[in-house]
């Protein structure tokens, strides 16, 4: 869209380890959602905690919990502030910046895990690590419509899919924390489609042949 041709361009997705999909799956907290990552202002977080409000109207017991922080203090003080405003202290839970670890056992006890990404150019035009990394400890994703996030929720049915609104993601919250059975289907269905398609030994590959083709005197069958 900028100017730059097609033709100059490759496009490397995300993975993660395959070490990811052989940690045993934990017992999930009913209720619970997760958000992991920055908390960065530009990602426009207060919509999580605008559809945490929502989803409570007919789920009283649900709760969201944020691993990470933001570049600045200023960034999760701002996020607080919402969930101040919005008579949700109780329900919402900071545990700042983890060991991968650490935060990756969040994930893995999470009934829902979220994956939203503000439309902007910028933003459209990654390829987000954090769903594929939920769907790699087997939990179900709800993402906002984007390139590769709409891609991968096709692909997979390891999730639902929504477009950028408060009401949106608490629609789609809403209906797998009441559908717990269903959405162990779809936690499932996204390790087998990241040990198919996104883990690093996967995606090696298909760089190693792609630098082939651009320096032909590369040998892409070499581990270096």
């Amino acid at each position: 869209a900028e100017g730059v041709s097609r033709e100059l361009m490759t496009a490397v997705p995300m993975g993660v380890n395959e070490s990811m999909l052989a940690v045993a799956p934990a017992v999930v907290e009913p209720d619970s959602i997760l958000y992991l990552g920055t908390l960065n202002r530009v990602r426009r977080l207060d919509t999580l905690v605008e559809a945490l409000a929502i989803v409570r109207q007919t789920n009283a017991n649900a709760r969201l919990i944020i691993v990470g922080d933001g570049p600045t203090p200023a960034d999760r003080d701002y996020l607080q502030q919402v969930v101040q405003r919005c008579g949700l202290s109780d329900a919402v839970e900071f545990t700042g910046a983890l060991p991968m670890a650490d935060a990756h056992a969040y994930v893995a006890r999470a009934a829902v895990c979220v994956s939203p990404f503000y439309p902007t150019p910028v933003l459209q035009s990654t390829s987000p690590t954090k769903i594929v990394e939920y769907m790699a400890l087997g939990r179900p994703v709800v993402a906002n419509s984007h390139p590769e996030q709409s891609r991968i929720i096709a692909e997979s049915a390891a999730g639902l899919c929504v477009e950028w609104s408060a009401a949106e993601f608490a629609r789609a919250i809403g209906e797998l924390l009441d559908d717990p059975v269903a959405a162990e289907a779809m936690a499932a269905r996204g390790r087998d489609y990241v040990g198919a398609h996104r883990t690093y030994a996967v995606i090696a590959p298909l760089v190693a042949r792609e630098y082939a083709r651009l320096v032909p005197h590369t040998d892409s069958s070499s581990p270096e």
